[in-house]
């Protein structure tokens, strides 16, 4: 079973961008050089921040949640079942829910310990639509749609949790 945790954090500043796009892409973190997103240069942490700020800039949307973070994380005995590419797999499957509807987003999987079965992914998503300026929402119903996207398009089932609240 995985777990989605949603992280309930603000990041209402611009330096909270640069920090957690820093985390998610450490390279001691993604020893196996798994990152990825839509929408952005992947490759380059100035450009995935900078592509964020000019969005929000443009949207006139510099104010309040500027990134959405969340997890997710595989159980062990499912994780050494699993290779690199089946989980490059359900991080695109998630990265294209998110580039479908118009906002930008980033992975790393960090996979320090995945020999011992210890592998999660970490996601930033631009709060801001480069289609339309809309926010996206953190809502019960959107993470309940979420949830269903991610059953749908993998063989895992998922926990869903908010903090450390389970859902």
């Amino acid at each position: 079973m995985g777990i989605c945790k949603i992280v309930n954090e603000n990041y209402p500043e611009q330096r909270d961008i640069h920090n957690l796009c820093q985390y998610i892409l450490d390279s001691e973190k993604t020893r196996y050089g798994l990152v990825g997103g839509y929408g952005l240069n992947i490759f380059n942490e100035k450009a995935i921040i900078d592509s964020f700020l000019v969005i929000q800039k443009f949207y006139l949307k510099e104010s309040g949640r500027r990134i959405h973070h969340f997890i997710l994380a595989f159980n062990p005995q499912e994780c050494m079942q699993m290779s690199l590419e089946d989980i490059y797999q359900i991080c695109q499957y998630v990265s294209e829910y998110y580039i479908r509807q118009g906002f930008q987003v980033f992975y790393g999987v960090h996979d320090e310990g995945f020999t011992k079965g210890q592998i999660h992914v970490h996601f930033g998503v631009n709060t801001v639509n480069f289609k339309d300026g809309r926010k996206l929402e953190n809502s019960d119903n959107e993470s309940a749609y979420f949830m269903r996207y991610l059953r749908d398009n993998t063989t895992l089932s998922w926990r869903r949790y908010f903090g450390n609240k389970e859902f």
